[in-house]
């Protein structure tokens, strides 16, 4: 795996192909920020996206600087509309599931939501 230095800190390569876009994309990323964090749409890789390169150097982005809260924030997530069952009551609602979409002639794997 490449490495190399961006804004003080050790980076790793990763690199994909946006084939709707046709460019070839490549980002420098730290796992020594332990965030998803990037630019724009660019986010997912195991550590924040300190620079991304598209296309060859055709445009570049660059972290400057980066600056961390002193304060703790409060995370307000929503209420939940999830119920708490035992490990039966899952299986058994997984079977009815699995039954009536097999009933059905549809792949029940489909509509599960991840």
């Amino acid at each position: 795996m490449k490495s190399r230095g961006v804004n003080s800190y050790l980076c790793m390569k990763a690199e994909t192909r946006d084939t709707l876009k046709n460019q070839t994309v490549v980002a420098w990323f730290t796992d020594q920020i332990l965030t998803e964090a990037g630019p724009e749409a660019y986010f997912g890789l195991p550590g924040a996206i300190m620079e991304l390169n598209i296309n060859g150097g055709s445009a570049t982005i660059t972290a400057v600087s980066v600056r961390f809260s002193e304060e703790p924030r409060e995370i307000n997530f929503p209420k939940s509309k999830a119920k708490k069952v035992n490990y039966s009551t899952l299986n058994k609602a997984i079977l009815k599931f699995m039954n009536s979409s097999i009933q059905a002639q549809k792949n029940p794997f489909r509509s599960l939501r991840y």
